[in-house]
């Protein structure tokens, strides 16, 4: 089966990685704290024909973890968690023609199990698109 005709692939266009965007969604956007994840997110109108997009990122903090196979192992599992779980954020962006950037910062002291991630993640996703809904009604 092929990611991009699924839809539950992670390409590259998806990820959020230009440092002058991080740093505007830094300065400019809000968050939401559902916790082991606080989500520092922004909604943004494509340019021209652009298609709305949804980009992600994930950070662990090294202060927390000081060893780079935990912080790894620990995106590793956010970011399949959310891969799984985007089509929700993706649907919304289509259908209001709003994009959004994102970053998940894992606030959690210890490492937590897929399941318990996964749920954070459902609640965190589901906040995302109350906001969503809230800043866009028409």
């Amino acid at each position: 089966m092929n990611p991009e005709t699924t839809g539950s692939g992670f390409p590259a266009k998806e990820k959020l990685k230009s440092r002058k965007k991080i740093q505007h969604l830094f300065e400019h956007g809000s968050s939401i704290v559902q916790l082991p994840f606080k989500m520092v997110y922004l909604f943004n109108k494509p340019e021209g024909d652009d298609l709305p997009l949804v980009q992600f990122s994930v950070s662990v903090p090294k202060r927390s973890f000081p060893r780079a196979h935990d912080r790894n192992r620990i995106k590793r599992k956010t970011r399949e968690v959310y891969r799984l779980q985007k089509s929700s954020l993706l649907t919304l962006g289509q259908s209001k023609m709003i994009g959004l950037d994102m970053m998940w910062i894992y606030l959690g002291k210890t490492e937590l199990d897929y399941h318990n991630l996964y749920t954070a993640a459902t609640k965190l996703i589901q906040k995302t698109i109350l906001a969503a809904e809230k800043k866009f009604r028409v």
